[in-house]
This record gives structure tokens, C-alpha cells and sequence, in this order.
């Protein structure tokens, strides 16, 4: 429902830019930035209102399949020295988004991995 509303807002804040609004005055009104305004105004100038249409929610997506987050988890329970971490016998998120790496070629950010690994429990 949120995106439905976002994408509402920008068509709305269209209409205003075509009755000659300035980007500061939608801005005011909708209580966005001027700069989300001047971006929302160079999407529509650059693609009509099809531009505005709403793209879900941001951040990346790491799209690791049902089995390769099994896959994940049997390499894990292996253990950091299966990596080459001898020295230390604790799994990092940074260690783990190189296992994710070293697996599926996919690049994970830490925060990425913190979330992946809430995920999974």
C-alpha cells in the first residue's frame, strides 16, 4: 500500500508542476524535500508519467535461491577453519559475505549479511 500511496503522491505533485508550481512550493505542500521534487520533475520531463511509477523498495537484493541459502548454511556449520580461518574459529559478517562470494559470486554488503543471517535465524 505504501508504494501505491508514493506513487500517488508523485503523480499529484505532477499536476502542480504542470500548473506552474515551484519545486520548493510542492515541496512545502507534501512535506518532501525541493530536491525530490526537482527529481521527481526530471523523471517525468525525461519519461512522461510512466517514470514515476514506483520501483518497490530500495537496497539490493541478493536473490540467493531456496537451496543455496541451504547450501549456505551446510558451509557455515563447517566452520571458519573450512576457509582458511585457522587462527580464529568465529564466523564475521565480513567472513561470511566472502563465503557468499566465494559460493554464488554474488557481493554482500555487512549490513546485507546481518540481514541475510536474521533471516535464516
Amino acid at each position: 500500500m505504501d508504494r501505491v500511496r508514493r506513487e500517488a503522491l508523485r503523480l499529484e505533485a505532477v499536476s502542480l508542476l504542470e500548473a506552474g508550481w515551484s519545486d520548493a512550493g510542492i515541496g512545502r505542500s507534501f512535506r518532501v524535500t525541493r530536491m525530490s521534487v526537482n527529481r521527481w520533475r526530471r523523471s517525468w520531463t525525461a519519461g512522461g508519467t510512466a517514470a514515476l511509477a514506483s520501483k518497490g523498495a530500495g537496497g539490493m537484493r541478493y536473490g540467493l535461491t531456496d537451496d543455496q541459502l541451504a547450501c549456505l548454511q551446510v558451509e557455515l556449520a563447517k566452520g571458519p577453519a573450512a576457509y582458511g580461518r585457522h587462527e580464529d574459529q568465529r564466523w564475521t559478517l565480513a567472513r561470511i559475505a566472502a563465503v557468499i562470494a566465494e559460493l554464488f559470486t554474488v557481493s554482500c554488503t555487512v549490513a546485507g549479511v546481518d540481514v541475510l543471517m536474521h533471516r535464516l535465524g
